[in-house]
């Protein structure tokens, strides 16, 4: 809550009443309100420090999946190309020329 004081250019033990009808004097009020609003900027600061650590994280764990998957594809091309350099046909370890699975029904369950 910002609580709004008179402000005067002297000192002066001028006294402003706050929310609870406590007289306290201009000064507090002024900085009370000062720290609450730095308090708020501090908070907004670590929610998008957090988010952008999240961010970061989710990032790094896609880029570790994807070089799993270009892992295998890589496999696969340099035992195509020992092939290639054997003169043995490309497409005996190619997946599609494999005998299909059996396939099961779906279960009405």
């Amino acid at each position: 809550m910002l609580v709004l004081a008179r402000v005067s250019l002297f000192r002066s033990p001028a006294r402003t009443p706050n929310v609870d009808g406590d007289d306290v004097p201009d000064g507090l009020v002024v900085e009370r309100a000062r720290a609450d609003e730095a308090g708020r900027r501090l908070d907004a600061r670590l929610r998008q420090a957090e988010k952008v650590e999240s961010l970061g994280r989710m990032a790094a764990a896609i880029a570790h999946h994807f070089n799993n998957k270009l892992t295998a594809v890589m496999g696969s091309l340099e035992l195509a190309l020992d092939d290639l350099a054997a003169g043995r046909d490309v497409r005996s370890r190619s997946p599609t020329r494999r005998r299909p699975r059996a396939r099961r029904p779906l279960s009405a369950s």
